[in-house]
């Protein structure tokens, strides 16, 4: 099949048009791939142009020229440079100075502002901290004496408790007092009491383990009659009334712990009326420390306001120290002095509008980094004229890369016109190849349709199948050559490669052949015809057609043949001789062997 449909392929019409192909791809993409680069660099100067003619439109500064003079000339900001940096958008420079022009035009109401913030700030002091502050001299005494405080405040709490502890008498507000005997000898009774409660308890334990012991004795020996009843159980004695006797000396037991609880009564009088006179006496002593007491308890655990609190509130109220602590006069007391302390800084702060704190706070920024926290010594017209002279730097600076930028895209342009003409030339290769392409093919259908009736009839010879109807037909689609047949009834349209059989197609081949032969040959051409083995898988019929046409069509033509099969050799030989043709028939193994 492959043969058959490429009998028309031209390999150098092909390469031809493939390398045409080709070298349009190559240039379309480096057309392209200019173009591309044109196009961003164009793009690219375009967005700066308008960049540039953006920053020139924001220095109109018209023909005013503007000398340079340093507005700051103990610090070195970018801005009050000679040589402005006009790589930093101008916008940035313009923030900056705006920022201090607004700082120098609203100066008083910076200084007034932070004024009240200030106020607002010494208004949130904890009342706690104020506290600490107006009583800072007894919170000084109570560090000093803290050991002395301490005894009083236990002392307090002890007397509360009605405890009188061994300790106190240590205590520097006792020692030297006559109670401090007293504690003393309190103590000592009551060691006693003890050490004598502690005996009787232990005494009396005895006597009752002792009678009990005794009763059990006693009732055991009634019981088991061991000894006679009036025989003591205890030491063997005879006695006429052993119970009464028994009785007698269980009385006189239990009354001998009489004398020691009489003594451990007196005991209990004694301390009683000494813990009495001891704590009527520390109250004496404590009496006058009762109030000093109450507010050694509220404030000792006080802390006062930090030195930077108390520096910012004599700034505004110069004799604060002087005024807020503690005095002997009950109408300057804490209270008192505190509210009027409140009243004086909401009479201070007053009703004016103050700045916003977030603005607050960029203008004291401004302030500390541009002024040093000092008065502005500069004026708004400065200011302007430092500006003014920044936008002289970029229209100037700006202007020069404009006029190159135009330059540069003219140039682009010229090269972009350039450009327009190698596409020309690339469209050009496109109709150059799609000549050489529509001529191929019209070489094609004219080939066929010159072919068409010699093929269709040399072909219905040689198949010799009526049924298919005489022969083949040719046609050239958009790839290939064609060859159809009639089938069924139907028009050529029935591949032949569907219906015929191999020894068919190889008739078919043959039949290519020969109507070439037929329509191309030329007198001054070599007048030959070479097939090797036509007869090879043909039938019999198809041989009989192929050596007529041979015979008929070309008789005067040189025909060499070859075939494997003699009788196929007798056949072209005979046809040959019918039409009075002279044959050689030449045995090659034999011709061979000779040599």
């Amino acid at each position: 099949k492959k043969i058959l449909t490429s009998i028309l392929d031209m390999k150098e019409i092909d390469e031809r048009i493939e390398f045409i192909k080709k070298l349009k791809l190559s240039f379309s993409e480096k057309i392209n791939n200019i173009e591309k680069k044109l196009q961003e660099q164009e793009e690219k100067i375009g967005s700066e142009n308008r960049r540039l003619k953006e920053i020139i439109g924001k220095t109109q500064i018209g023909d005013q020229l503007v000398e340079y003079k340093k507005i700051f000339p103990e610090k070195d900001f970018l801005f009050d440079l000679k040589n402005i940096d006009i790589t930093i958008p101008i916008d940035k420079y313009k923030e900056q100075l705006e920022s201090i022009k607004k700082l120098v035009e609203n100066y008083n109401l910076l200084i007034e502002s932070n004024r009240i913030k200030a106020i607002d700030k010494i208004n949130n002091i904890s009342t706690l901290s104020l506290k600490g502050f107006f009583y800072r001299d007894k919170l000084q005494d109570y560090s000093e004496k803290k050991v002395w405080w301490k005894q009083l405040s236990d002392l307090n709490n002890f007397f509360e408790k009605k405890i009188i502890s061994s300790e106190i008498v240590t205590y520097e507000i006792i020692k030297d007092k006559e109670v401090s005997k007293e504690i003393t000898e309190y103590h000592i009774l009551l060691d006693k009491k003890n050490t004598l409660s502690k005996t009787i308890v232990g005494d009396k334990s005895e006597i009752i383990s002792l009678n009990k012991k005794r009763m059990e004795l006693k009732e055991q020996q009634k019981h088991q009659h061991i000894i006679d009843i009036e025989h003591c159980p205890f030491c063997g004695t005879f006695l006429q009334d052993l119970d009464k006797a028994y009785n007698d000396l269980t009385i006189i037991l239990e009354s001998s712990l009489g004398d020691k609880e009489k003594e451990l009564n007196q005991y209990t009088v004694s301390i009683a009326e000494l813990e009495s006179s001891i704590l009527n006496k520390i109250n004496d002593i404590l009496k006058p420390w009762v109030e000093e007491l109450i507010l050694y308890h509220e404030i000792k655990n006080l802390k006062s306001i930090t030195d930077a609190e108390l520096t910012s509130i004599e700034k505004v109220i110069s004799n604060f120290s002087d005024v807020f602590k503690e005095t002997k006069k009950e109408e300057n007391d804490f209270t008192y002095l505190l509210e009027k302390f409140h009243s004086k800084l909401d009479e201070l702060k007053g009703n004016e509008q103050v700045l916003p704190d977030n603005e607050l706070s960029k203008l004291n920024e401004i302030h500390k980094q541009v002024f040093d926290n000092n008065k502005p010594n500069i004026s708004v017209e400065d200011l302007n004229t430092k500006y003014l002279y920044i936008q002289s730097k970029y229209r100037d600076t700006y202007e020069n890369e404009l006029q190159k930028n135009e330059e540069k895209s003219k140039k682009i342009k010229e090269i972009l016109k350039k450009h327009e003409r190698a596409t020309e030339i690339n469209k050009l290769l496109e109709l150059i190849r799609d000549y050489n392409s529509k001529a191929y093919k019209n070489y094609q259908e004219q080939f066929i349709k010159k072919i068409q009736l010699p093929l269709f009839l040399i072909s219905g010879r040689i198949i010799q199948n009526y049924q298919l109807g005489l022969g083949i037909y040719a046609e050239v689609n958009e790839t290939q050559v064609v060859f159809k047949v009639n089938h069924d009834n139907k028009k050529m349209n029935t591949d032949i490669f569907n219906i015929l059989s191999i020894g068919q197609l190889n008739g078919v081949i043959i039949s290519i052949l020969l109507a070439i032969r037929k329509i191309y040959s030329k007198e001054d051409q070599l007048n030959l015809i070479m097939i090797d083995d036509p007869l090879q898988s043909i039938d019999d019929v198809s041989a009989h057609s192929f050596a007529d046409i041979l015979v008929e069509e070309f008789p005067n033509t040189q025909v060499l043949l070859s075939t494997h099969e003699e009788d196929k050799s007798r056949l072209i030989q005979y046809k040959y001789q019918q039409g009075k043709k002279t044959t050689n028939n030449y045995n090659m193994q034999l011709e061979y062997l000779k040599d």
